[in-house]
């Protein structure tokens, strides 16, 4: 039901629907933007980012096991790759 009333709300209003599924997520200044160019293109874009599945969330760098890749004999520390908070 609530994606449903999200589907409509951003039917109507793109940016309020978008803030409602996301907060401030840099997705609410796409629409915004979007919604200042045009209409449709905001709309077209909140229904999909409403009705879109969430991702599955990557595990925090702390809970990952490093020397499981088979590095239990090496001296190298385990290289750390950037994380990317979208």
């Amino acid at each position: 039901m609530e994606r449903f009333l999200l589907t409509i709300l951003a039917l109507l209003l793109p940016p309020v629907a978008v803030f409602v599924k996301a907060g401030h997520h840099w997705q609410l200044y796409v629409n915004l933007f979007f919604c200042l160019v045009f209409y449709i293109p905001a709309v077209v874009h909140a229904v999909w980012f409403v009705r879109r599945k969430p991702r599955a969330l990557l595990p925090e760098p702390e809970d990952i096991d490093y020397m499981d890749a088979g590095e239990q004999g090496s001296t190298q520390s385990p290289r750390v790759e950037p994380r990317l908070d979208w």
